[in-house]
């Protein structure tokens, strides 16, 4: 009960919840240097990762340093083979944002509980928040965004804060005050009821979050949602079955009838090439400009186009305003070859982090198929705080030799 590393004190356990705020309630700020947004949780990560080397409270994995160098190995040779005329920040960027996942924190699961109950809670008050974001234009009193009164040199631009669900509509989507977008707060609040399905089950805090994700009127939330309650139903006996069943038809014929229902279904007409819709730029385009970057090079598949460059070329019969998820960015940019290897090193990251296959599948389909996060430290960091830096001890780094502990560890 003495050991320090088993037990981590209250000043880590705060040090985390703190990292946690930046996460959720700061992570719209950031650091603006010669046009890059640095977002300050990328470098309070680093300093966190500084002070516990010193302390003797990481530990580097072998199996996720290993991969982790020959994914950026392969990502490098990619980007030469490429040749791009645009110098590879996108690539330094990347290894910047994912040096710290080769880390884990010794003592974990003292740490683990506690972390993601502090984090539910904070989706609570964003919550609240949010609701209130919601109902003050329907009381006569505009909104104004909280992070307006604060220098724009220290908030970060370029995202969809907050506008109509659809134009010339009253009626704005939520962000919780605080969050990038829309869908960080349907992505943010489906994530904490998985988080309390799995571990605390407080029924209230489920229908907070829930009407959270209705608010924000953000499908990406909805779809996370709907892929973790079906398999969080076949894993369960008929009692809890029939009560999250029945609880979900409620909540239909509830809502069959009312506006946010018409503007669900209308939104069904998105999920198309032609349509200027943020359904298409999400989930169809990224998709259809995997096959079309064909034609600007016969290489593209093995070497990419270089980093940086899915923005930047010239695809065709591709928007520009396409938001490429991980997978087709990773392929447009790389090449198939450093794309699997990259997912590889990310996903044992993810896996060996989760303490279930549910939470790994939601934690995968959020990273790489809801959102632009590959070189989104807010998203990323998110995942690595909650489910990989305080991830078990692997058995092959626990049988390391006196030589590796030498070496690997950060005294």
């Amino acid at each position: 009960m003495n050991n320090p590393l088993a037990n981590p004190s209250r000043r880590w356990i705060f040090w985390f919840k703190f990292l946690v705020i930046f996460l959720t309630i700061g992570q719209r700020l950031v650091i603006k240097v010669s046009g890059f947004q640095v977002p300050i949780v990328l470098i309070l990560l680093y300093i966190t990762l500084v002070i516990f080397t010193i302390d003797r409270r990481v530990k580097i994995s072998l199996t996720k340093l290993s991969l982790f160098t020959l994914a950026i190995g392969i990502l490098a040779l990619s980007a030469l083979a490429a040749n791009s005329n645009y110098p590879p920040y996108s690539l330094f960027y990347l290894i910047l944002i994912y040096l710290p996942l080769i880390f884990i924190y010794k003592g974990s699961e003292d740490l683990y509980i506690p972390v993601l109950s502090f984090y539910q809670k904070v989706m609570v008050f964003i919550t609240c928040l949010g609701i209130v974001q919601f109902t003050l234009p329907f009381v006569g009193i505009p909104y104004n965004d909280i992070w307006g009164y604060l220098p724009s040199s220290i908030v970060a631009t370029g995202y969809n804060t907050y506008y109509p669900i659809e134009y010339g509509s009253p009626i704005y989507k939520s962000n919780g005050m605080v969050l990038l977008e829309p869908s960080f707060f349907s992505q943010f609040l489906a994530m904490a009821i998985i988080l309390e399905a799995l571990y605390f089950k407080k029924i209230w805090r489920i229908a907070l979050y829930l009407t959270g994700i209705i608010i924000s009127f953000s499908g990406t939330g909805l779809l996370l949602l709907g892929v973790f309650l079906i398999i969080y139903i076949l894993k369960q006996g008929w009692k809890t079955k029939l009560f999250v069943i029945g609880t979900m038809c409620l909540l239909f014929f509830a809502l069959k009838d009312t506006y946010y229902a018409q503007v669900l279904i209308g939104r069904v007409g998105e999920f198309s090439m032609h349509s200027n819709s943020s359904a298409n730029f999400r989930f169809i385009s990224p998709y259809v400009a995997i096959e079309n970057v064909g034609m600007l090079s016969k290489d593209v598949y093995l070497f990419g186009l270089g980093p940086g460059m899915a923005d930047r070329a010239s695809i065709p019969y591709i928007s520009a305003d396409t938001n490429y998820p991980v997978l087709s960015k990773l392929i447009i940019e790389y090449g198939i070859i450093s794309c699997f290897a990259f997912l590889v090193f990310v996903l044992h990251c993810f896996y060996t982090g989760a303490r279930s296959k549910t939470l790994f599948v939601a934690i995968f389909m959020m990273y790489a198929l809801l959102s632009g996060s590959l070189l989104q430290p807010q998203t990323v960091y998110f995942l690595f705080i909650l489910f990989c830096f305080t991830s078990k001890l692997e058995q092959s780094d626990q049988n390391q030799n006196s030589t590796f502990e030498k070496y690997a560890v950060w005294r």
